[in-house]
């Protein structure tokens, strides 16, 4: 069962999440930052709902806090529609997830699924990651980027191959059943998970051109510059190793 905190001291949002989340979650609702801290530290958290417009300036300080500690939950920041600014001020803090304030029963299981999608998608990149780093070899192998999908492990060795971390990853791709939706979580949870910054989600179309679709820490100007056709060699390379 997913675990959520709900950190506001508005009566009516915590009346609002009552009624939407009723009984499927376990759901805890701080009104103070510190009271949301110590709850996470010793609660096992998937999702973090924090009202921006909490007293004495407590959600920023907790994101600040937040940022301090690695951790894998998702966090969700409420920002009123009236307030633009205070979105601006959130997004200075880190990358998160927003819903608009005034809140609908609709607007939050919209936003918690795609919360809960990250999460899964985040869970099985992590996978990924601990799979990845026992199939890297040792010292310098410089043909190692054309064998990484043809590797395969000794007999009885537990780890996975590179063909089957794959697989296993896209497995839960599917249950992501919007395509943007899908594109957008991917370069997120890519860059947050492998520690990079910057991501670009490729598309290839039917006249052979391969665009990005979407991308994460580039500008647009130099992402619609990206255009690669399939005599390009990164495009060669690419259909190469898929073909192991």
């Amino acid at each position: 069962m997913y675990s959520f905190l709900i950190v506001s001291d508005d009566d009516s949002i915590r009346g609002l999440f009552r009624k939407s989340l009723n009984g499927d979650y376990i759901i805890h609702y701080p009104k103070t930052h510190d009271e949301a801290l110590q709850l996470f530290l010793h609660k096992d958290i998937d999702i973090i709902f924090v009202d921006i417009l909490l007293n004495n300036n407590g959600a920023c300080i907790l994101l600040e806090s937040l940022k301090q500690i690695k951790f894998d939950s998702s966090i969700v920041v409420l920002v009123p529609e009236s307030q633009p600014s205070l979105t601006e001020e959130v997004l200075k803090i880190g990358t998160y997830e927003l819903i608009e304030k005034p809140l609908t029963k609709e607007s939050i299981h919209r936003t918690l699924k795609r919360a809960l999608e990250k999460q899964e998608l985040k869970k099985e990149l992590c996978f990924i990651q601990s799979q990845i780093k026992n199939l890297q070899p040792k010292g310098n192998d410089s043909n190692f980027s054309e064998l990484i999908f043809n590797k395969q492990t000794n007999t009885g060795d537990t780890h996975l191959t590179y063909k089957e971390v794959f697989q296993k990853f896209s497995k839960v791709l599917t249950h992501v059943y919007d395509f943007g939706n899908f594109a957008e979580m991917t370069v997120e949870a890519m860059a947050e998970i492998f520690g990079v910054g910057r991501v670009v989600f490729m598309l290839i179309y039917k006249e052979g051109i391969s665009r990005p679709f979407r991308y994460f820490g580039l500008d647009e100007v130099a992402a619609k510059s990206i255009c690669f056709n399939l005599d390009h060699g990164t495009m060669l390379w690419l259909a190469k190793i898929i073909r192991y």
